[in-house]
């Protein structure tokens, strides 16, 4: 968890010392019209009159320097109040201390420091006031100062007290301010920073994790439940994920059908407004439920963008605490980041899969084969190519019309997806070719999986009878490269044509027999 941000750091020192520069200016300048109006008879007036200006015009001349270097700024703002102390003491004095003006130009000196630069420095300011009026009156006590004087406790306590409660009720209302700004400082910076962690491309997953820990670590989460369903290619929300994390760890949610939506999430609409219910309704939203057992008072924000909706469930360890409203309003901001990042990852995930994928029969194209028989060659390890070819698809093209063709694609397709197992690549190579990559395996293997493909195009319900035929080459012995390995298989593939179709042949050995008669 990070820390919140120093006092130092919500108020720039900079700006602190021009606001007291300016705080200085109108003290300084009621100080020398108290002055001059309040004349003494021997004229003591006429140095600290001097005093004040001179030191006005000194601190006013340090401000270009402060401006430009933090350092100078912040020894600056240091010796300005020390200064301002020393000379306002002083005025006190000569005016014949305690009980004169000068007193209100030193609250009203505490009250703008507390309220311009920090509550801190504030009851620093008031404790080196109080410190150099008993000074001077202990010093005028003991005739260091001229004749002795008894110290006016009475007078000096009065002064002091008054200046303390002040300083006291200043501070507090200060305090109060500061605290709210320091927050509202520490969300604007998680924020800030959850932003730019998620303008780095993640995975949507990781997108959901960054989210969690946001609200686990910056917004006191107790456990964090988020619901995510995409939109499909027609628009209706497809299979959803989502991520339960808490004190024990984090659990994956996959494969969460669209039609056990949660009511929270189907009646989602853009700029929902946060919902605080007692507890999590199973009968609505069973999802949510098992994902927060037991949770009390959660806070939802459901979601919708474009390209998905969803819902961000967080529980507290106190479910009785109340809710704050700029921790409610950070987390929605949070959201929002997270589902524009999360959407602009569903998009290029889609875009990715578009551009390596056919369009008719939903295999990878023929840019994404090439790149896998690519990276087959470099690892080195045996596999076999398949190439796949419908047999007389123009005629059939040309007897049942190109909407028949597209439907014997699609279910040659399906019937080689069917077939092959997940580590296996199966492509649409161009036209009414196909391409399989069967990873770890031998010739026999690939002999006996080439035909049952064979058999299960020959097989499959179809509006037009379909057949294929299949060339094999074995990587390394047939071929050592991809454009040796590519060319291996298509010469059994031609060659299988050529013996009557409808048969498997190996790119060195007889053809197979002929599975099914041949349909013309």
């Amino acid at each position: 968890m990070r820390s919140a941000p120093k006092a130092a750091e919500l108020v720039p020192v900079i700006d602190r010392y021009l606001w007291m520069a300016g705080c200085r200016v109108v003290v300084t300048v009621l100080l020398v019209t108290v002055l001059l109006t309040r004349d003494r008879a021997h004229g003591g007036h006429v140095p600290v009159v001097a005093g004040a200006l001179g030191w006005l015009l000194l601190t006013l001349a340090v401000a270009p320097a402060a401006r430009r270097s933090r350092r100078t700024a912040r020894i600056g703002f240091t010796l300005g109040l020390l200064g301002d102390g020393l000379l306002l003491a002083g005025s006190w004095w000569i005016l014949g201390a305690p009980g004169n003006v000068v007193e209100l130009l030193v609250c009203a000196h505490v009250l703008g420091t507390t309220l311009l630069a920090s509550f801190r420095t504030g009851v620093k300011v008031t404790l080196w006031h109080s410190v150099l009026a008993f000074t001077l009156l202990e010093t005028q006590a003991v005739g260091l100062l001229g004749r002795p004087v008894p110290m006016p406790v009475a007078g000096l306590a009065t002064y002091v007290g008054g200046l303390w409660l002040i300083s006291i009720l200043t501070a507090c209302f200060a305090s109060v301010n500061e605290r709210e700004l320091r927050r509202r400082r520490y969300d604007s910076e998680a924020l800030r920073d959850l932003g730019l962690t998620l303008a780095r491309p993640h995975p949507p997953r990781g997108v959901l994790r960054r989210l969690a820990a946001f609200a686990r670590d910056d917004m006191l989460a107790d456990r964090v439940a988020i619901l995510v369903y995409p939109s499909g290619d027609t628009g209706e929300p497809a299979h959803g994920f989502g991520i339960v994390a808490g004190p024990g760890g984090e659990m994956v949610l996959g494969d969460l059908p669209p039609e056990s939506m949660d009511h929270c999430v189907r009646t989602a609409v853009p700029r929902a407004p946060v919902r605080l219910p007692q507890r999590v309704d199973p009968a609505a939203d069973p999802v949510l439920a098992g994902a927060l057992p037991g949770a009390v008072r959660p806070i939802l924000v459901p979601f919708v963008q474009d390209q998905l909706r969803g819902v961000v469930a967080v529980t507290r360890a106190r479910p009785g605490a109340r809710v704050e409203r700029r921790m409610v309003t950070a987390l929605e901001q949070a959201v929002l980041q997270a589902g524009l990042a999360l959407e602009r990852e569903l998009l290029n995930a889609r875009i990715r899969r578009a551009a390596e994928t056919d369009a008719l029969t939903g295999l990878a194209n023929r840019r994404t084969a090439a790149a896998r028989l690519d990276a087959s060659v470099a690892d080195g390890r045996p596999f076999a190519l398949l190439m796949v070819d419908l047999d007389h698809f123009k005629r059939l093209n040309d007897t049942y019309g190109h909407q028949a063709g597209d439907d014997a694609l699609r279910v040659a397709a399906d019937v080689l997806r069917a077939h092959c197992r997940p580590g296996d690549l199966v492509a649409r190579y161009g036209g009414e070719e196909f391409m399989v990559i069967l990873g770890r395996s031998d010739r026999d293997a690939a002999f006996a999986h080439a035909d049952r493909l064979c058999r299960a195009i020959a097989a499959a319900p179809s509006t037009v009878p379909i057949t294929a035929s299949i060339g094999l080459a074995m990587f390394p012995s047939d071929g050592g490269g991809e454009h040796a390995i590519l060319a291996a298989a298509d010469a059994a593939l031609y060659r299988a044509k050529a013996a009557g179709r409808n048969r498997v042949l190996d790119a060195t050995s007889a053809a197979l027999p002929v599975l099914v008669p041949p349909t013309e």
